[in-house]
């Protein structure tokens, strides 16, 4: 996602933004499964597919859903990530994860009505807001799982901020830095590239 599209999300949900905490976290669906086979002697690549929505307001509370859908492949020697050198995937994780949310009313100096709260507002405070929320969490689950698949730790990076243009994805790290940082566009649909050993 770039700048300006988390700018304009940020400004639609700002109203909810400045009332709202998070109050209970729980995974709907944690699913890890070993399509391919592992070689063990070349760096992984995978691709993650992250998204967010919201599930309405009830009361004073509303349900953000952040779904990862993650395909893991095996790179080429050396981490090359060309198409021709990436093999079928060998690996797939599904993270469903539920954040329940609560707008505070009285948080603030002005009167607000929780009447008027848009499910524009709350789309635009899920797909921001509550998926940097969420993401820790994601993160934690996908490293555990592909550990529990005997794969080696796919680490996933921090969202961030795009700062340059989209056509450079996917992008690649080199597979001697497994903490290296990327930038994570978060929006569904993007393919996010990166190599672990």
């Amino acid at each position: 996602m770039d700048p300006n599209e988390l700018g304009d999300l940020r400004r639609v949900c700002a109203r909810i933004s400045a009332r709202t905490e998070i109050r209970d976290v729980r995974f709907e669906a944690i699913h890890g499964e070993l399509v391919g086979e592992l070689d063990s002697g070349r760096p992984l690549a995978f691709d993650m597919k992250p998204s967010a929505s919201q599930g309405g307001l009830d009361g004073e509370h509303f349900g953000v859903v952040a779904e990862y859908v993650v395909s893991i492949k095996q790179a080429g020697e050396d981490g090359d990530q060309s198409e021709e050198q990436v093999t079928e995937e060998i690996a797939a994780i599904t993270i469903r994860i539920a954040g329940l949310f609560r707008i505070d009313p009285g948080a603030g100096s002005e009167p607000f009505d929780l009447d008027a709260v848009s499910s524009e507002e709350l789309e635009a405070y899920a797909r921001s807001t509550g998926l940097f929320a969420l993401h820790p969490y994601a993160r934690q689950a996908i490293s555990s799982l592909s550990t529990q698949l005997g794969l080696p730790v796919l680490q996933i990076p921090v969202l961030k901020i795009t700062t340059g243009e989209m056509g450079d994805w996917p992008q690649t790290v080199s597979s001697n830095d497994r903490h290296a940082a990327i930038f994570l566009p978060f929006c569904a649909g993007v393919r996010v590239s990166r190599v672990s050993r």
